[in-house]
């Protein structure tokens, strides 16, 4: 399956969106618009954008490891970021530090039901499912 991503794709951002393609490509259309060295506190996410003036052969083939480079290192941070509950399988009880890392939202839906959004929710359950 294929997909095209454009930087101008932005328009129909959403936050915290579930759905992992779409959220993959998201992340893919922030990057090829956001210019390296633009984000407070990242100033290695985005493209360098050294390909501009070059002639269009030139600039194809740099713009592509470009992309390809800073797709694949957004991609590395969020599955380490993701990592990091390795740290708490060693748990038995509840400790209220841990849990503010891992849960994004808790909603009580009943006597006997709690809804639970997990942080990184997608990788928590592919590390979850290998560990298993």
């Amino acid at each position: 399956m294929s997909y095209t991503v454009s930087a101008t794709d932005l328009g129909r951002l959403r936050f915290n969106e579930l759905e992992t393609v779409n959220s993959v490509l998201q992340n893919i259309a922030v990057i090829l618009s956001t210019p390296k060295g633009t984000v407070p506190l990242y100033r290695e996410f985005g493209l360098d954008w050294k390909y501009l003036d070059k002639p269009m052969p030139v600039a194809k083939v740099l713009m592509i490891s470009e992309v390809r480079e800073a797709v694949e290192e957004s991609g590395k941070r969020e599955y380490r970021e993701a990592l990091g509950i390795r740290e708490y399988l060693h748990l038995e009880g509840y400790d209220k530090r841990v849990m503010a890392s891992l849960i994004e939202s808790a909603k009580v839906m009943g006597e006997d039901r709690l809804e639970v959004v997990w942080k990184f929710g997608d990788f928590y359950e592919k590390i979850l499912g290998e560990m298993r």
